[in-house]
């Protein structure tokens, strides 16, 4: 069951020179190491209209129930469309730990005018050392989220989500051999030094 998160603060600004329009972000395939925090995902919004500002919102589940990598941060300013013309950025819900590990929102506007939206719109960090499984597949949506969709300060996006898989390689805890996997191990290095006794060896003189 989603509880939406109270938020006092959204943006909406309502330009008289700024008409309805619907960039199109496509949230895509994306996938992460097990048991690693801090994993990048680079968000990417085209259409070019003009926009004043962006509230994001992401959200990890599965079968419609909140779960998966945890959300950490967005970053709205290193290298995006609105890194050249910002107020700063906002985090909707505070510092991770927060109460809802599984949704993060993040706000920010242009300091002055409109800037084009097309081009990387945010970088989505996630952490995956607690509740996800190698080989397990979770969605990654910012639209219908706890406190609604991802939108350009009041301008609906058009906005096809995507999915997270988890990695059955790379980072994770180390493997440590079974008893059995041990045992065999040690009668191996055995039999190589009882070969290695009877080998014949060269005796070395003086010539």
């Amino acid at each position: 069951m989603r509880y939406s998160i109270p938020i006092t603060v959204l943006v909406t600004l309502a330009g008289s020179s700024i008409c309805p329009a619907s960039p199109v972000i496509a949230v895509g395939d994306h996938t992460l190491n097990p048991n690693q925090a801090h994993q990048p995902i680079d968000i990417f919004v085209s259409g070019g209209d003009a926009v004043q500002g962006i509230n994001l919102f992401a959200q990890t589940e599965q079968n419609g129930i909140l779960g998966g990598p945890v959300l950490e941060q967005i970053d709205l300013l290193s290298g995006t469309i609105f890194s050249p013309n910002n107020t700063g950025a906002t985090d909707l819900d505070g510092a991770p730990p927060d109460s809802s590990p599984h949704w993060e929102g993040w706000f920010t506007t242009t300091l002055t005018g409109t800037i084009a939206a097309e081009g990387l719109l945010g970088r989505i960090y996630l952490d995956t050392r607690s509740g996800c499984a190698p080989g397990e597949s979770y969605d990654l949506i910012l639209s219908d989220t706890l406190n609604g969709s991802t939108n350009f300060a009041g301008i609906p996006a058009e906005i096809t989500d995507g999915t997270i898989v988890i990695s059955s390689s790379g980072p994770g805890p180390a493997v440590i051999p079974e008893p059995a996997t041990c045992t065999l191990l040690g009668i191996a290095l055995w039999g190589l030094a009882c070969q290695y006794r009877t080998w014949p060896r060269q005796r070395v003189g003086k010539h």
